[in-house]
């Protein structure tokens, strides 16, 4: 029953980190500026229609 728990604790740990690693990609600064959605004012020059 022991062991059991301690598994059960381990995988939710391992989800834990898996989220928390996604989260650091997808909230890296420097990606930001790709995964926008709205365009800046200053983009609309550099976009071709």
């Amino acid at each position: 029953m022991v062991s059991e728990r301690k598994v059960n604790k381990n995988k939710k740990q391992n989800i834990k980190d898996v989220n928390t690693e996604q989260n650091a990609i997808y909230s890296d600064p420097k990606d930001a500026a790709n995964m926008q959605t709205v365009p800046q004012p200053k983009d609309f020059d550099e976009i071709e229609y």
